[in-house]
């Protein structure tokens, strides 16, 4: 993993959340509700799939302490985790149609084969302005991978309408809590306690496309298509 890509991801990853506790940046953000697991708003976008280990620690480590204070949070479960990629529909936009549909299959299909697996460090938990997410710092090759994504949709008609902190820089975030209420200040220190209660790396060597809910629900997934990484250059 190159150090100087994950210290540019670490400063621009402390602007942002710096930027959230003062207020001063909002960038896509899936709103409050009371109920995510049959939320009908549907959004287009690419994940990976984390490994089954990490799912159990972020279940042990971080989710059941949370839990235990305040249970009426939407907790994801392990069959819900998910590295997001690339948006490319946001929840609650405008339906892709059939056509642009297949414009973006096509475009996944020639272009992630292209690029090589990459690592995930996670090594920091956070608060987003209605989630609590883990960070996790990567490489060149997932950053040129996001670039090129969003470059191949808006080439094709169907550029990513998600607002991002940063549109030069990418890193991986996996949303593990969405918030339903304003949070207590006792629930906001556990969450500042457990910020470095996982560290673990992972390699992403799949990436699916995906239609679905807010919080990646079972009964709401249409899977569009999987596509590999290649294993070098």
């Amino acid at each position: 993993m190159s150090d100087s890509i994950r210290r540019q991801q670490e400063e621009a990853v402390q602007q942002m959340l710096d930027s959230f506790s003062a207020g001063t940046l909002r960038p896509s953000v899936v709103e409050m509700r009371q109920d995510y697991e049959n939320d009908p708003a549907i959004c287009t976008t690419s994940v990976a799939l984390p490994p089954k280990a990490l799912l159990d620690r972020i279940e042990a480590q971080i989710l059941t302490p949370l839990r235990a204070l305040e249970p009426d949070h939407y907790y994801y479960p392990t069959s819900s985790f998910h590295m997001t990629i690339r948006n490319v529909r946001t929840i609650d936009a405008d339906d892709l149609s059939e056509g642009d549909l297949q414009k973006v299959e096509a475009l996944f299909a020639e272009e992630v084969p292209q690029h090589v697996v990459f690592p995930v460090m996670f090594d920091r938990f956070a608060r987003y302005p209605t989630s609590l997410a883990l960070i996790g710092y990567t490489n060149r090759e997932h950053v040129e991978l996001v670039a090129s994504l969003g470059e191949g949709l808006e080439r094709v008609g169907v550029p990513d309408d998600k607002v991002y902190a940063r549109d030069d820089l990418f890193w991986m975030s996996m949303t593990v809590c969405r918030l339903s209420h304003e949070p207590s200040e006792q629930f906001l220190k556990e969450v500042e306690r457990l910020e470095h209660v996982i560290s673990e790396t992972v390699q992403v060597s799949q990436v699916q496309l995906v239609q679905c809910n807010a919080v990646f629900a079972e009964t709401s997934r249409v899977m569009l298509g999987t596509y590999s990484l290649s294993p070098s250059k």
